[in-house]
């Protein structure tokens, strides 16, 4: 859940214990200057409101059954991979911190892949400006969950997955020869995805390498 949408839409049912979790995960957390400073003055003006509204009515006492419903909030729900957001910018800049959490758990792999299925906005545009943040085992998964264009394989060749590659991407004839030597044929032509692993749609040219190279499939 967003702090500003917590703070704009429940501003009323925030105890003040509530105010000192935001402030805290706004401090300690990974979010931008702008956006911090926007959400500190959001609670700036929260306080202004009670401290005038309890200076107005200090005399006052509140009958047990006219007391405000008020809900605490668990720290767990400010996760910063807890809910998807909307637009894929919306946070920017958040998706090494989120990684980093999603690294520390138990299920990381199903974690990630649960956080990836919950943005689509993170394609091979925003994979590509971000590479370096994913890691090795990472980007396998991405492999399986995501189509890339043979220029971003290509781009990216030796830093891939390559039997997760072969498996899972479409590629052309060509980069398949061109790569014969690291992708393993048995994977491309058996459990590949791409319509000329059926010897009846392969190329005559296709088929005299595969001959020349002793493959047999």
């Amino acid at each position: 859940m967003e702090i500003k949408e917590i703070l704009t839409t429940q501003a009323d049912e925030l105890l003040d214990i509530d105010i000192d979790v935001l402030n805290e995960e706004l401090d300690t957390g990974c979010y931008t200057h702008a956006y911090k400073k926007e959400c500190k003055a959001l609670i700036d003006a929260i306080a202004r409101k009670r401290a005038l509204t309890r200076s107005s009515k200090s005399a006052q006492v509140i009958e047990p059954d006219t007391q405000p419903t008020v809900r605490t909030l668990h720290p767990s729900a400010l996760s910063p991979y807890s809910k998807p957001d909307e637009r894929g910018e919306e946070r920017g800049g958040n998706l090494e911190c989120d990684l980093a959490a999603i690294r520390k758990s138990s299920k990381k792999v199903s974690e990630f892949k649960a956080y990836i299925e919950r943005h689509p906005f993170i394609n091979e545009d925003y994979i590509d400006a971000n590479f370096s943040l994913f890691e090795p085992q990472e980007r396998s998964a991405l492999l399986g969950m995501r189509k890339f264009s043979e220029p971003f394989l290509e781009k990216y060749f030796d830093s891939l997955d390559h039997n997760a590659l072969a498996k899972h991407q479409e590629f052309s004839e060509g980069f398949f020869m061109s790569h014969f030597s690291d992708l393993d044929p048995r994977i491309v032509l058996e459990d590949g995805i791409n319509t000329w692993r059926d010897k009846d749609s392969r190329s005559s040219k296709l088929d005299v390498f595969l001959r020349l190279k002793g493959v047999r499939l």
